[in-house]
């Protein structure tokens, strides 16, 4: 499985609602997406739950890379950001650990987003049955819907990425408004 995500910065003017209207209309286009294991529609707004700018920051995971570019390139949807904002920087990250709870993903109203040093002298194969672990409890939690962890090969960071039901407390990581989530794909 591979995460993909991409972040649009807005203007800090930028009417919010017109990427929630964005998503009201279109987000169902990928709930029976084959391939798609789960998509996440984020943003941030500025001045609302401690979010300092306007930003529209999709995460997805991918069964498989044939998807993921038919997505990209093949028409089935990627052209749309690409004609409206231009194409953005897309990361892609080889998944660890992906867990869905028993409730579903897509009750989920808020994502939290961490990048986190790599552990100096930690093989790949170490890092990947760590994640899995965390994952796992992650996805436990009372307010959780599902938890991914991810690897930047580029750097050894780890991705984390948890769909929520309510805002964290606390959390050293970025948070997202969730306006929709599309997750065709169980297991």
């Amino acid at each position: 499985m591979i995460a993909m995500r991409y972040s649009i910065a807005l203007p800090r003017d930028y009417d919010m609602a017109v990427i929630r209207r964005r998503i009201a209309e279109r987000g169902h286009a990928l709930d029976e997406y084959d391939g798609l294991a789960l998509k996440a529609y984020c943003l941030s707004e500025a001045g609302v739950a401690g979010a300092t700018e306007n930003v529209y920051a999709p995460f997805y995971v991918w069964a498989n890379t044939s998807r993921m570019t038919r997505f990209l390139w093949g028409g089935d949807g990627f052209e749309g950001i690409e004609r409206d904002f231009g194409r953005p920087r897309v990361d892609v990250w080889p998944i660890a650990s992906l867990h869905l709870n028993a409730a579903g993903a897509k009750g989920a109203t808020t994502a939290v987003m961490t990048r986190t040093a790599a552990t100096p002298g930690e093989s790949w194969a170490d890092a990947a049955d760590r994640l899995r672990t965390e994952a796992n409890a992650a996805a436990l939690r009372k307010d959780a819907r599902a938890a991914a962890r991810a690897i930047d090969t580029a750097t050894g960071d780890v991705i984390g990425f948890d769909l929520l039901t309510a805002a964290p407390r606390r959390t050293t990581g970025t948070v997202y408004e969730v306006a929709h989530v599309s997750a065709p794909t169980r297991g």
